[in-house]
């Protein structure tokens, strides 16, 4: 960004990351009609706050990814569909057991990531194409889930929601296209875009998404899946097209998210997280088991596992409730704390 604007004359805004306080998430969740446990939505609200002292309109590269097949999950989930018909469950569940033990004794911050990572992989692969993806996104392994809400009740409902979008193609899309299609009318439609929509309306300024034109997504939709994802090489078409536009060195950057340091972050201020989340008022407590919660902050805090994400997820939903009990106290009814989508 720093190089583009230099390049092209462009005012440029930053916003340091690091002097985000735990206290500015319950403001965000405040703006969002229901609850976005993406530490995205700091820098998304952050960033739009600002822009609101200088401009009224702001233009959100939200769609790139899912038309044009820029997320590495995509090719991962597909490549497990065809060999890891060849590989038996329990070596799945072998690596994801070793996985989760090797976040414990390294040290190093880049390798318990890529731990963490490996194992919602390995834990993903044991379902099949697509949900192999869906899992591969949650930082929750399924197990976790049902300690935490004392059920397997919602895993039916969870497969059926994703079967109801699939139903909706027709029997010749390829694999990448439903991944896409999930993405689309997903993930993005509840997730990314409301976070930039609701954290603009709440810094009162507008916000487009150009890639989300109705042409333009059935275009990019229908066009061949090795335009897309080329061998290695994400994003395909994309990339192709800036070369006219763009200088090297960002045409062919390594894809990197708009997220919060919130490991680091996590390690000056997790007294104060675990504080809240085990209050005895904590709100959490009346849809999650306690014992679970304390579970995953312990493992956390004892260098068993890289739990920094489970934290914000749980840290995000105590957030969101208050922040709905709040409102209903003021207006005298009650709030569902979830939206239909």
């Amino acid at each position: 960004a720093r190089m583009l604007c230099e390049r092209e004359g462009f005012q440029l805004l930053e916003v340091d990351a690091h002097k985000a306080h735990i206290g500015l998430l319950g403001e965000a969740i405040r703006a969002f009609p229901s609850p976005i446990a993406d530490p995205m939505i700091i820098p998304t609200f952050t960033v739009a706050r600002e822009m609101g002292k200088v401009c009224n309109y702001a233009i959100s590269g939200h769609g790139g990814d899912e038309l044009f097949g820029g997320y590495l999950t995509y090719r991962a989930a597909i490549s497990e569909s065809i060999y890891g018909k060849y590989i038996p469950n329990f070596v799945f569940r072998t690596v994801q057991r070793i996985a989760r033990w090797r976040q414990g004794v390294t040290k190093n911050s880049s390798r318990k990531k890529f731990y963490r990572d490996l194992e919602r992989f390995s834990e993903g692969a044991l379902y099949d194409f697509p949900f192999n993806h869906e899992r591969f996104r949650s930082y929750f392994t399924v197990e976790e889930i049902n300690e935490l809400v004392g059920s397997r009740d919602w895993l039916s409902h969870y497969f059926e929601k994703i079967a109801s979008y699939l139903n909706l193609l027709e029997a010749e899309t390829t694999k990448l296209q439903k991944l896409q299609f999930l993405d689309l009318y997903g993930t993005l439609d509840s997730h990314n875009i409301d976070a930039s929509v609701f954290s603009c309306k709440a810094a009162n300024i507008e916000v487009g998404f150009p890639f989300l034109n109705e042409v333009l997504m059935t275009y990019c939709f229908h066009l061949p899946d090795e335009m897309k994802i080329n061998r290695n090489h994400l994003k395909y078409l994309f990339r192709e097209s800036a070369r006219s536009y763009l200088p090297e060195e960002i045409v062919n950057r390594t894809k990197a998210g708009f997220s919060m340091p919130i490991r680091s972050w996590f390690d000056q201020d997790l007294d104060e997280i675990m504080d809240i989340l085990t209050s005895s008022n904590a709100m959490i407590k009346q849809f999650l088991n306690p014992k679970q919660i304390s579970k995953v902050i312990d493992n956390h805090v004892d260098r068993l596992q890289d739990n920094s994400m489970k934290i914000w997820i749980l840290l995000t939903l105590e957030f969101f409730l208050e922040a709905k009990m709040k409102d209903a106290n003021k207006s005298d009814e009650l709030i569902p704390f979830v939206s239909e989508s």
